[in-house]
Parts: structure tokens; C-alpha cells; sequence
């Protein structure tokens, strides 16, 4: 960007009172003010004027982490001629931009940017606005200041909200005003809106209706740049956090979602898919969590309607979700009684563990019942036995099955901690029963039904990483490869969701963003394959399946979604079903999100067909070219304040995301149990394949060992 040529010196300009330091307190000679003046006048550009005054000022090179470190070690000295500089020029345009974009520059650096701020650089940098040579640098600089600020700055900067809008309303055609304004929007309010601690006070000042309706012009506009687009799906779904009642309040900016779901680029699909899933969580209802097999059996007494009636006998009547939830409770009574009889805690022990393995809900709270005469009421009996309630049988069984055992890989030690893992559950005691299902893993990594376990806790990474690794185990049943996928979906989409809305920069968050949705996507599209049509998870698992379909595939659906309809009927069954046995088809949120997109999907993606066009080739210029802005990097205070060659090898990323496809995101995927993340151990002799950690890679190698040695 060009800078101001020829500028009259120190002609009046506007007040700067309240930004500036005492005017008396300077550490600079008159000779060398004087100098500034007179010779400024021959610089011309941004990037070569802070350089000049750099020179001038004899300030440390600020683009190396040496001159970062001396500009720390001399904070005061060297601001102190910085704000000299800026009091005693409050007219010359040229000094004072150039002032601003040292000091914007220095802001990359957190603690010398809190110690500006603190020193009002804020407002220092605002009256630029108003002046036509410095605006864009001014603008340059607070984009720059809020990018790299932390939350108190950008709270202080988004009291400056109206100023930026108006910017967007008075220079409707200026494509770089436009990209910084949103883009500083976008960083300051979008951190205030997505507190998880809001300040409803100070966010109802922002009237962030208004803020998402002008951001939403500027996406609109022709000039829209790649960098503009970013930053205003990025403000949209940080919004979505706390302020979805502005969103819905806008129909257009529903529909640009909606219309975001066919753009090219994935990450701004995924975004977009966010955005709908945080919108419905206020209003959704939790999904049916308790089961009671009373009343399933009267549901299957009243016979299945025909339609789901029809598709579980083609599934298979005897693998139903509700046959086994009969049989298995029918079985967990018989096994009760028996040991009144034959006294064998061994034996029941042993079928106690199995039913747990079969069904969620096989054993339940219950005991050996009889009506009081005198009283009438119903009591539990004594029979014998070192329990009354049935539940309380677990931890006896386990310590018989324990005193049996032979070995440490023995069955019976298997089922014993099975036992006691369940007992944990009963009780609520998740942290119980995960630290008893680790220590049980330790023993034997092969029983699925402790990392089903570890699954319910609610550290998520770690919930994730036990489930996709109880996927792979030799020791499973359908029950618990259905739940543990129930889980995994849930999970990834979760931590998917929250990476996209929250990140704000880097490709590493955007990668493993994107990875959790397809991690979540490919075990959806397992469940809908080979879970049975009653599943208890099928209606949520169904709609995740639809929504991630959308957002993965994108263009390549059809705008009726015709491919979709084996899913729609799918979910169509669940809800007869779930319905059928006498609980409500709840509104989760995940069934909301699907209803909101599909309500506009179409629509919008014919009423934004050209926005959308627009978009795409927005996205597959920048990429190609590199390039992440319309303004040529030549000239530009832009380029300077992003050049910062640390001496370690670090840098500074811009916030534009990343182009991503499957191929990067699957390296973001462990070879053994298919969990996404970011930190995974590559195999150190290959280099090729990547595990979670030494157990995926233990169980894994016997199947890696061959391609392995062959490198």
C-alpha cells in the first residue's frame, strides 16, 4: 500500500490529546525531530517510512526475536522516543503512520503488545481512521494488534465496533478497507461472543444483530476478498456460542450457511456445519438415556408397526436391540432365582458377566421380593445369600471368580473386572470404574468392554482415544461395538465442532478439526451399515450421518439430496420405533441442526448460486497463488508487520485456514484404531505409519511388522 507523498509539514491535524504522552517528557533533540521532518518527505510507502523511522530512532530490528529481546530490555527507552516522535507530529501523517506501524509491529510479541495497550495504543491508533493517507495503515495495524492480542485487547478493541462499521458503510467499494475492518471485527467481537463467561452487558452494547448484518453486506459484495470471507464465517460461528437469537433473527445469514455447506472448500463446509449444530443447542432436549424393560415388553406385545416391524425381521428379529434386551432381562431373573437354589456364585458370576456384555440394560436394580401380610407392602427377602439387592451381587461374584483364576490372561479375571467395572456404573462412580478399566487394560488389552468403559468418562480426547481402540479388540460383542461407535460419533463431532468454532488461526486446529468430522463421518456410515433398526443411538447417530454427509461431500450431493434416502428412511423407522415403545422422538441437537439445514438447503443454494461461485474461485485463486490478500505485498505495511523471522525457526501463521483435503487429514489419523489427532508417535525404524501411543503400536505391529522391515 502506498503511502502519503508530499504531505505539507506538521500541518494541523485532528486532536490526539488523549492518545498521547506529556509532550514534555522527551528523550529527543529538537535536531532530531527537525530531521524526521525534513526528510520524511522523500520516503514514500509504508514499509520503507517505518523502516526510515526505525533507522532514524535507532530502534533494534523488530522482525528477528534479538531485536524483540532489545526492545524489551529497553521498553522505555525506546517507547519513549516512539511517543516523543508521535507528540511533536501530531500533523504529519506521514511520522505518525509510520509511528503506529512500528508499534503494531512490535505487538506480535505478547508482553510488549499488553504494555502498548496499557499505554493507550488503542487509542493512538483510532484517529487514523479519519484521515485518508493513514487510514489504511491504521487499519493495517489495529487488524494486526487484534490478530496477535490476547482477550483483554480485543475486548478494548471491539469499543471500537461502531468506528469499523462505518468504515464498512462509507467505503462500500474499497476491498482493503472492507477485508481489515471485517477482519478486526471478527477477532475483537468474535473473542467477546464466544467467552464461555459472557459479559451480557457489554455485549449487548455491541447490538451484534447489526455487527453479523454489515458483515454479512461485505461478504455480499462483489470486492469480497478470500481473507474477508474467512474472518466473517469465522465471526458467525463464534456468535453461535451465545448470541444464536441474532442469528435466526437474520433468514439471510441462515441461508448463506446453508449455502456455505455446497462451497468447494471443506473447511468452510465444516465451518459452516458448526455453526448450525452450536445455533440448536440452547432449545435441543437430551436423547432418551434410560431404558426399562417393563415397557419395552408391553411395546412388543402391542406389535410393531408394520414398516419397522418389516425391516427388523429383515435384519433379523433374533439380533434386535429389543429381542436381546428381552431375552438377556428375561435371563438376568432366571439366573437370580437359580442361585437361591443351587447357591453357586461362580455360576452366576459367570453369567452376570456375559448379560453385561450383551445389552445395556440386562442387569438392573432388583431383589427377591415378597408382600408383607400385615403391612402390605413389598419387601426384600433374606434368602440366604450375601446380598438382597441383585445389583449388590457383583463385587461377591467377582471375588469368587478372582479366587478360580490360573493365570493372569484367565477368563475368570476377565469377567471379574467386568463385574466390578459394571457394580462402579450402577453406583455412578464413572471415575471408579475408568481407573479399574485401565488397570484391567494393562492385563489384557483385548476385552472391548473396558474401553467401552473408559469411553463414558467425560475427558472427550481421552473417551475417544479408549473407544476407537476397543473398536479394534478381539474380545467384543455387538453391543458394545454399537456403543462404543454411538460414542465415537458423538465425541469426534463434538470435538470437531468446538475446534472449528473456536479456532482462530493455524492449520494444525483446522486439520484436526476437520479429521474428527470424518473420523465421525466413517463410523456413522459403519453404524448405519450393520446396527440394528432399534437401536437405541439410531436416530442420533442417523441425523450425524446426514449432516456430516452434507458438509464432507458437499457439491458433490445433489440439491434434493436424493443420495441421502436410505437415510431418511432409516431415521423415519427409528422414530416409529422409539415412538412405539412410548418415548417421545426427542428434539436433540443434533436432530435440530439436520431439520435447520434441510428446511434451506435447496433454496439457499440457488438464491447464493453466484455468491457461492464467487467463493470458490475466491478460495482456489488464493490457494494457488499464495496470496492472501487483493493488495500487492510489495509495498505493503502488511507484508512487514508479517515478516518475523524468528532466530529458532518459528513464525507467526496468518489467520487465513488452509486448504484441506482427505489425504492431509489423514495423516492426522492413528494407523492402528483410526483416532484423530494432532500428536501422534511415528513408528521410528519406518517413519511411515503413526499410532497414538505404545499400546496402538504394540497391537498393531503384528499386522505392521512385515511392510516394517521390508523399508
Amino acid at each position: 500500500m502506498p503511502g502519503p507523498r508530499n504531505r505539507q509539514k506538521n500541518r494541523s491535524g485532528p486532536s490526539m490529546s488523549n492518545a498521547s504522552p506529556s509532550a514534555s517528557a522527551s528523550s529527543m533533540s529538537v535536531a532530531t525531530i527537525d530531521s524526521l521532518v525534513n526528510e520524511i518527505d522523500e520516503v514514500n510507502g509504508w514499509k520503507a517510512i517505518a523502516t526510515f523511522l526505525c533507522t532514524k530512532l535507532k530502534l533494534p530490528d523488530l522482525s528477528r526475536r534479538s531485536g524483540l529481546k532489545k526492545m524489551h530490555a529497553n521498553f522505555s527507552e525506546y517507547n519513549k522516543k516512539l511517543n516523543d516522535a508521535y507528540t511533536k507530529n501530531v500533523g504529519n501523517e506521514k511520522i505518525l503512520g509510520g509511528i503506529i506501524g512500528i508499534w503494531a509491529k512490535m505487538s506480535v510479541d505478547a508482553v510488549l503488545r499488553n504494555r502498548l495497550v496499557k499505554d493507550g495504543l488503542i487509542t493512538k491508533i483510532m484517529p487514523l481512521m479519519d484521515l485518508r493517507s493513514t487510514r489504511l495503515v491504521g487499519l493495517e495495524a489495529l487488524a494486526t494488534v487484534t490478530h496477535h492480542g490476547g482477550l483483554d485487547v480485543r475486548i478494548e478493541i471491539a469499543k471500537h465496533t461502531p468506528t469499523l462499521l462505518r468504515l464498512l458503510e462509507e467505503f462500500p467499494d474499497n476491498a482493503k478497507i472492507n477485508e481489515l475492518a471485517v477482519t478486526t471485527v471478527s477477532h475483537s467481537v468474535g473473542s467477546v461472543v464466544n467467552e464461555e463467561h459472557l459479559d451480557t452487558a457489554f455485549v449487548r452494547t455491541l447490538e451484534v444483530s447489526n455487527v453479523l448484518r454489515r458483515v454479512l453486506e461485505a461478504m455480499r459484495r462483489p470486492n469480497a476478498t478470500v481473507i474477508l470471507v474467512d474472518h466473517g464465517i469465522s465471526l458467525i460461528t463464534s456468535c453461535t456460542r451465545h448470541c444464536h437469537q441474532d442469528i435466526k433473527s437474520l433468514p439471510p445469514l441462515v441461508s448463506l450457511l446453508a449455502a456455505c455447506l455446497r462451497v468447494n472448500d471443506i473447511s468452510v463446509r465444516c465451518s459452516a456445519l458448526a455453526s448450525f449444530i452450536r445455533i440448536n443447542l440452547p432449545n435441543s432436549e437430551e436423547e432418551n438415556r434410560f431404558f426399562d424393560p417393563a415397557v419395552l415388553m408391553q411395546a412388543v406385545k402391542r406389535r410393531f408397526p408394520d414398516g419397522p416391524l418389516e425391516s427388523m425381521v429383515e435384519y433379523g428379529l433374533n439380533n434386535c436391540e429389543t429381542t436381546l434386551l428381552i431375552k438377556t432381562t428375561t435371563d438376568y431373573q432366571k439366573a437370580m432365582m437359580q442361585c437361591t437354589q443351587d447357591r453357586d456364585m461362580y455360576t452366576l458370576g459367570k453369567t452376570l458377566a456375559s448379560l453385561i456384555t450383551r445389552t445395556e440394560f440386562s442387569v438392573s436394580e432388583g431383589g427377591f421380593q415378597y408382600v408383607d401380610e400385615r403391612t402390605g407392602r413389598t419387601e426384600y427377602a433374606d434368602v440366604g445369600l450375601p446380598f438382597k439387592m441383585w445389583t449388590d451381587s457383583l463385587p461377591y461374584c467377582a471375588k469368587i471368580l478372582r479366587q478360580r483364576n490360573s493365570s493372569p490372561r484367565d477368563l475368570d479375571l476377565d469377567d471379574a473386572d467386568i463385574l466390578e467395572i459394571k457394580f462402579h456404573i450402577l453406583r455412578q462412580r464413572i471415575p471408579d470404574a475408568i481407573a479399574h478399566a485401565e488397570k484391567a487394560i494393562k492385563r489384557n488389552p483385548h476385552v472391548a468392554y473396558f474401553y467401552y468403559a473408559i469411553g463414558l468418562g467425560a475427558d472427550l480426547p481421552k473417551a475417544l482415544r479408549a473407544v476407537k481402540k476397543g473398536l479394534k479388540a478381539k474380545q467384543t460383542t455387538l453391543f458394545v461395538k454399537y456403543y462404543m461407535l454411538w460414542r465415537a460419533i458423538a465425541v469426534a463431532g463434538d470435538m470437531g465442532v468446538t475446534n472449528l468454532a473456536n479456532v482462530r488461526e493455524g492449520a494444525q486446529e483446522y486439520s484436526e478439526g476437520i479429521a474428527f468430522l470424518m473420523s465421525a463421518l466413517d463410523d456413522a456410515k459403519t453404524f448405519f451399515e450393520v446396527a440394528p433398526p432399534d437401536a437405541r443411538h439410531m436416530a442420533v447417530i442417523v441425523n450425524w450421518f446426514v449432516v456430516l454427509t452434507i458438509a464432507i461431500k458437499g457439491p458433490e450431493l445433489s440439491l434434493d439430496l436424493k443420495e441421502l434416502a436410505p437415510a431418511f428412511k432409516k431415521l423415519e423407522t427409528a422414530r416409529q420405533i422409539t415412538e412405539h415403545i412410548g418415548f417421545p422422538y426427542r428434539k436433540t441437537q443434533m436432530r435440530l441442526s439436520r431439520e435447520m439445514i434441510m428446511r434451506s438447503y435447496a433454496k439457499a443454494a440457488k438464491d447464493f448460486d453466484s455468491t457461492i461461485t464467487y467463493y470458490d474461485t475466491l478460495y482456489t485463486s488464493a490457494y494457488s497463488k499464495e496470496e492472501r490478500s487483493v493488495a500487492g505485498a510489495e509495498d505493503t505495511l502488511a507484508a512487514w508487520l508479517e515478516d518475523l523471522a524468528l532466530e529458532d525457526g518459528d513464525h507467526d501463521t496468518h489467520c487465513l485456514h488452509p486448504r484441506i483435503n482427505s489425504n492431509t487429514v489423514a495423516l492426522y489419523r492413528c494407523t492402528y484404531c483410526g483416532n484423530p489427532s494432532a500428536a501422534l508417535r511415528k513408528c521410528s525404524q519406518c517413519g511411515k505409519v503413526k499410532y497414538c501411543d505404545a499400546a496402538c503400536q504394540k497391537l498393531h505391529w503384528g499386522e505392521h511388522k512385515a511392510t516394517c522391515k521390508a523399508t
